[in-house]
């Protein structure tokens, strides 16, 4: 079991291998906030933000942060593997989370985005800020420790890398088709009265009777084939009977 006071020492936060964290008046020992943490495990961790309205615990693969009014659950952040330690920044923005995933993370305390991953080949048994929040020092069991480079650097690198549409130029250079923008449908004014229809605006529709189509000249191929349609045409227009002789079956084509 662990503790630690707020800062005006009117509280006091414990943590406990019975899957707890509490937070506990200093005055009358009234429990008035009791977080279940996610697993027992002796890594289990909890501490005060600046001004003691939000707890940041970790347990289990997650780190999280707790309003300390409400009780309710404002960021969570998740590992692949045990989480061994958390810590605000200076300025409390940023969140910095290490684990057993051979990884040290840095998280937007605001929005939950991963801003930074340090990597080691072993878990990583600790980390911690500098001064100003611009760099990490990380110690792993792969018996290295690290100091990770300006993080304003990674993290511009970061967004500068991120999906993004490719524009106009950028699909020309990689022989992408042009994108078409989408057409919009322009519904019919409901303040403009529709046309009437008299005889005279009315289209008259006309046909050219088949006989006095004119014919058009066809390529040799397809001359061809108007022939054969043609004998084909005059087959199925002629009739015919079926008559016996002999007892042997003649076809003969009626006149």
């Amino acid at each position: 079991m662990c503790a630690a006071w707020n800062d005006d020492e009117t509280r006091i936060l414990t943590w406990s291998t019975d899957d707890t964290a509490r937070v506990t008046d200093a005055a009358t020992g009234e429990t008035l906030l009791n977080i279940l943490l996610d697993s027992v495990h002796p890594e289990n961790g909890a501490t005060w933000n600046a001004d003691g309205t939000r707890i940041l615990t970790w347990s289990g693969q997650d780190a999280r942060v707790t309003d300390v009014a409400t009780g309710r659950a404002l960021l969570n952040i998740r590992h692949d593997r045990w989480v061994y330690g958390a810590a605000w920044n200076a300025d409390e923005t940023r969140i910095l989370t290490w684990s057993g995933d051979n990884t040290a993370r840095v998280t937007d305390a605001a929005t939950g985005e991963t801003l930074v991953t340090a990597r080691h080949a072993d878990y990583v048994c600790g980390a911690s800020w500098n001064a100003d929040g611009t760099r990490l020092l990380t110690w792993s069991e792969d018996g290295t420790a690290r100091v990770c480079a300006d993080l304003r650097d990674y993290i511009a690198m970061g967004r500068a890398r991120a999906i993004r549409s490719f524009t106009a130029e950028e699909r020309a250079a990689f022989f992408l088709p042009t994108l078409v923008p989408t057409a919009t449908f322009t519904p019919y004014p409901t303040n403009t009265p529709l046309p009437t229809l008299t005889p005279s605006n009315i289209p008259t529709m006309t046909s050219t009777p088949s006989a006095t189509m004119t014919s058009t000249r066809l390529p040799a191929d397809s001359t061809q084939l108007a022939v054969m349609f043609e004998r084909a045409t005059e087959y199925a227009a002629t009739r015919t009977s079926l008559t016996a002789t002999a007892g042997a079956p003649v076809i003969t084509a009626a006149p």
